[in-house]
């Protein structure tokens, strides 16, 4: 009803529910689904870029076309990440400024020093280079 009361008791209720259930076993069968495709992203209706989804595709041609243009910062991240792959390097669970936890980034002075690296968190990182508030 529209005032969220019903007109039999619980009891009740439960009887005819069992009953139902009992009389009628084909309506509960699990059911396949049916899974509606994707839509694609529409760009373009008033969201700002920066909020904008980036395909997969896009976001590893857009990668691609930075470390094209930045070959020697690719040296040396992929470095610092075999290091610490193979154990060279360990990566601390701190920040080396702050002492903070979260996500502990290798920070580079000299891209051609490739392992010559300073544990900082995100937000010391990004103010180290100059990027705080983007």
């Amino acid at each position: 009803m529209r005032d969220g009361r019903n007109t039999v008791c619980r009891q009740c209720c439960s009887v005819i529910a069992r009953e139902y259930r009992k009389n009628n076993p084909e309506a509960f069968l699990p059911k396949p689904r049916a899974y509606k495709p994707k839509k694609p992203i529409q760009y373009g209706t008033g969201v700002s870029k920066r909020r904008k989804k980036r395909t997969r595709e896009q976001r590893e041609q857009q990668i691609a076309r930075y470390y094209a243009k930045y070959p020697e910062k690719l040296r040396a991240h992929k470095a610092v990440a075999n290091a610490v792959y193979r154990g060279r390097l360990v990566r601390p669970d701190t920040c080396s400024k702050c002492g903070g936890g979260g996500w502990i980034q290798a920070s580079h002075d000299d891209y051609s020093k490739r392992l010559q690296i300073e544990w900082l968190c995100v937000s010391c990182h990004r103010i180290k280079d100059g990027q705080a508030g983007q």
